[in-house]
């Protein structure tokens, strides 16, 4: 059953007229939100403004069951090139469908409520959950993305066992299972010249070598790109390629710290992190194709 107040309980069991709109809340994996509706104006609810510009959304239908089946429900987001992320992320400024596109609503959680009203200039009777869950598939296409979202029975869906057989470390780094000290593995300096939005000459770390921060993180604390976290995708002779181009090119003398990556092979984790104890990999089991 869906919650309700009692003023639109009221309203939905009179004869007469009433009005619906959709509210969509995006929470993403940086702990921006952002508000939309598909009516055509402006709409506050409950003390939250739920925006009609930039955006149109439409989604499909929902539906309710017994039992633990995981339903989905999928979004369709169209959004002209002027319409730019606005909360705090990497992706700041970027145009939505280009942001979309490069993982923005990766982790991110899309909350459907419908307001009920019978004058569109009165939303206190509030809003009832439609369908809430979590980003699980993106397709972005000319003008359009389309977003698959499922409710979080979607998180039941797990391999078992806990412990897989397999090469690689199971641990995230620097998590709870791995420890390792992420500070002594992060570095401060600032942007060099010849500096691009993909690669950038690191002023001040000098001393690790090629690799060291393959697979890692960078995060800019001064200059345009401030609170922007990138993922580098190789380091070699003093220059961090990153997985995508930034929003905006840096600037000569920005700051960023850089912290290592690491490819979960063993001899990364002895020889680089020192943390073999806590290595989670078998790297000595035979694929299956050799095993007799």
């Amino acid at each position: 059953m869906k919650p309700a107040s009692g003023a639109m309980i009221s309203l939905l069991t009179t004869n007469g007229p009433f009005f619906m709109a959709d509210l969509y809340t995006i929470k993403d994996a940086y702990g921006g939100v952002s508000t939309w509706t598909d009516f055509d104006n402006d709409l506050s609810v409950g003390g939250t403004l739920y925006s009609a510009e930039t955006l149109v959304l439409t989604r499909t239908k929902t539906k309710l069951s017994t039992g633990l089946d995981t339903d989905t429900m999928t979004v369709t987001l169209a959004a002209p090139p002027s319409a730019t992320i606005q909360t705090m992320s990497p992706y700041y400024g970027m145009p939505w469908l280009m942001a979309i596109q490069k993982g923005y609503l990766d982790g991110a959680r899309i909350n459907v409520d419908r307001m009920v009203t019978n004058d569109w200039g009165n939303t206190s009777f509030g809003s009832i959950p439609m369908f809430y869950g979590r980003v699980s598939d993106v397709d972005v296409s000319r003008g359009v993305a389309t977003i698959k979202v499922n409710t979080d029975l979607d998180l039941l869906n797990l391999q078992l066992p806990k412990n897989l057989f397999q090469a690689g470390c199971l641990n995230t780094l620097y998590d709870g299972g791995c420890l390792a000290n992420r500070s002594a593995f992060t570095f401060s300096g600032t942007v060099g010249g010849g500096s691009t939005s993909t690669s950038i000459v690191l002023s001040g770390v000098t001393t690790q070598p090629d690799g060291y921060f393959a697979l890692g993180t960078m995060k800019f604390t001064s200059g345009t790109n401030i609170n922007g976290v990138a993922g580098v995708r190789d380091f070699a002779s003093g220059v961090a390629t990153l997985t995508y181009p930034l929003v905006n090119a840096p600037s000569v003398g920005d700051a960023f710290t850089i912290t290592a990556g690491c490819d979960k092979q063993l001899t990364t984790c002895t020889n680089k992190f020192s943390n073999q104890a806590h290595f989670r990999g078998f790297p000595y089991v035979p694929p299956p194709e050799t095993v007799t």
